[in-house]
């Protein structure tokens, strides 16, 4: 079976940096990865990491409490994200279809199939980074913009399971949004 047919597939926003690797750097890049050197995580990373999943296991039990939880937290991150910050990149919030093998986004230049991809996603409103890599598998011209498709190579079973239950949560809040509509 086709493991992208595993995953569902949803448009969101989300924040992407990535960067075209050139082949010689692939190999100490995923290294890097692997090792968890290339993380980007801070000690508010961490903690919104493992608060993300306590929240997620405390919904099933208690989802009252859990959801007080979140709304706490997404009050700290909006109010994180209204200070100032001192980093000297920030990532580009943009639309995308993504799953838990994979994004499609447009971009400005072709990138060629085959290209790997060192891409730094920040899922929101959580504002989790997810790092790996990225093969393109499709880059194609709609105007002025290229669409790009690109699989997650090798991404952490922590990763994954991070990015399952994003696109899960959101994908009940669009639901639960065309359900209002209706």
């Amino acid at each position: 079976m086709d493991e992208r047919r595993r995953y569902f597939r949803i448009d969101d926003n989300i924040g992407i940096r990535y960067e075209v690797l050139a082949p010689d750097e692939v190999a100490p890049r995923q290294a890097a990865l692997a090792r968890g050197e290339i993380r980007g995580d801070n000690t508010l990373q961490l903690a919104e990491r493992q608060l993300q999943l306590l929240i997620d296991k405390l919904r099933v039990q208690q989802p009252e409490f859990a959801e007080a939880i979140h709304l706490l937290n997404t009050k700290f991150n909006a109010l994180k994200g209204a200070l100032p910050s001192h980093a000297d990149f920030h990532s580009v919030v943009m639309p995308v279809s993504i799953s838990a093998c994979g994004l499609s986004f447009d971009i400005e230049a072709e990138i060629r199939a085959g290209e790997i991809l060192y891409m730094d996603l920040t899922l929101l409103p959580t504002d989790l980074h997810i790092h790996t890599l990225a093969e393109v598998v499709a880059c194609q011209q709609s105007g002025s913009v290229w669409t790009i498709s690109a699989d997650y190579l090798n991404l952490s079973e922590e990763n994954e399971e991070l990015m399952v239950q994003h696109i899960v949560k959101r994908q009940r809040k669009i639901l639960a949004e065309r359900r209002e509509q209706d």
